[in-house]
């Protein structure tokens, strides 16, 4: 039996509920504003620097191109014969492996021997035509003399990227050159889109050493180029690991994660420093898969040979 007097009690916190959903709203608003982005992209930072005390290892070391070292060295770009005398010092000191963070995709220039150019010529000039020339070519006179002074040059001129191929090959340390997509193609159709038929940059024979074999089942971001810039040709032929190095930055213009895949065509190739951890740890014929774990997508990289495998948390982006 109902009361007259008997009222329905009205809805409870009204104004708590609407001003939670006003929130929520307005949350969700600020979150896709680049300037609020960047405020979370700066606590992100803060913090893994206060939860993350692990120091870099010892015995990796990184060699800086820095003001000091052009002061010493000289104007940069250095020409290649100082980086071959760097791979020649550091295999003096023992070290297991070389990465160079630096683009070598230009031909190289021809150098001189000796690095007092001036006095080189003013010696071959006063030696070449203070001598007779040969009895048989005594008719040709200034012409056989040119010649000699010629053939006397190019002896004392030298390749830079054959000293430094030289170099790459001579190393007991393992080299590692980098090569670069092109980025102005790169956007967000790029992921996972269809490829031109047309040739990759870089000849296939580079491609193939540097490639890995995957397979993918899970739709995550792989980038994917119809090209790439490859080291300059002699330098390629003499290099036997690479990998790419191109970086994408955030909003604010750090780098806080790095592809470790790139596609181009069918060939999935790696990013240099993930390559050279795979060949450190002691993968020599990786094979690589996606799969899907309880905590996301993870890459899973397996060797039947030596029975090594290893799982690293990867994500979609």
């Amino acid at each position: 039996m109902q009361h007259k007097n008997s009222k329905t009690p009205p809805h409870r916190y009204p104004i708590p509920l609407s001003l939670a959903l006003a929130t929520a709203l307005l949350l969700m608003v600020l979150s896709i504003l680049p300037a609020v982005q960047v405020y979370e992209l700066k606590a992100y930072d803060w913090f893994f620097r206060w939860t993350t005390k692990k120091p870099a290892h010892k015995e990796i070391v990184h060699i800086d191109i820095d003001d000091r070292s052009v002061e010493r060295v000289g104007k940069w770009p250095w020409s290649r014969d100082k980086h071959a005398q760097l791979i020649q010092t550091l295999n003096e000191c023992s070290v297991r492996s070389i990465a160079f963070d630096i683009l070598f995709i230009e031909p190289g220039k021809e150098l001189p021997r000796n690095e007092n150019l001036k006095e080189t010529l003013v010696r071959m000039i006063a030696e070449t035509f203070s001598e007779s020339p040969p009895a048989e070519t005594a008719d040709s006179g200034a012409g056989t003399r040119i010649h000699l002074f010629r053939s006397r040059i190019e002896e004392e001129i030298v390749d830079e990227d054959a000293l430094f191929s030289e170099a790459i090959r001579r190393s007991k340390a393992d080299i590692y050159l980098p090569f670069y997509f092109p980025m102005e193609a790169l956007g967000e159709s790029s992921y996972g889109r269809p490829l031109p038929t047309q040739p990759a940059g870089g000849s296939s024979d580079f491609m193939n050493k540097v490639r890995l074999d995957g397979r993918f089942g899970l739709e995550i971001a792989i980038p994917a180029s119809a090209e790439l810039f490859a080291p300059a040709p002699e330098i390629a032929e003499a290099v036997t690991r690479s990998g790419f190095v191109n970086i994408i930055p955030e909003l604010d213009g750090t780098v806080r994660r790095a592809h470790l895949l790139w596609r181009v065509r069918d060939a999935f190739l790696p990013q240099m420093f993930f390559k050279l951890a795979l060949d450190d740890l002691g993968f020599k014929h990786p094979a690589l898969s996606m799969n899907r774990s309880i905590l996301g997508p993870e890459l899973k990289i397996e060797e039947k040979e030596s029975g090594k495998n290893l799982a690293i948390p990867v994500s979609k982006e």
